[in-house]
């Protein structure tokens, strides 16, 4: 399991993480068929969140959450894995609650 923290930086260099989402995850069939029902997405859009943020935030929202990950657990790390060369906006990424 790939964990969703901060620390991930120190251990997980972004272009390991690009090498590995470009040359590998990107073409798995759970990424490329977005199932969303299948809870191991959330978990890697967290990850390529490095890589492409605005993608994975859009992914994510509609993304059905691993047992020990929250949405907004989830989003606030995507949204804060941006690099300067990338420019997310956030106001693009609507997030609708259902009660």
């Amino acid at each position: 399991m790939i964990p969703v923290s901060p620390i991930n930086d120190l251990a997980r260099t972004l272009t390991f993480v690009e090498q590995e989402w470009n040359g590998i995850l990107s073409k798995e069939p759970i990424v490329v068929e977005v199932n969303t029902t299948i809870t191991w997405l959330s978990l890697l859009l967290v990850n390529a969140a490095r890589v492409n943020p605005m993608e994975s935030l859009r992914n994510l929202k509609n993304a059905t959450m691993d047992n020990g990950l929250s949405r907004s657990w989830a989003l606030y790390n995507a949204a804060t894995r941006c690099r300067d060369d990338v420019d997310v906006n956030t106001a693009a990424v609507q997030l609708t609650v259902k009660v």
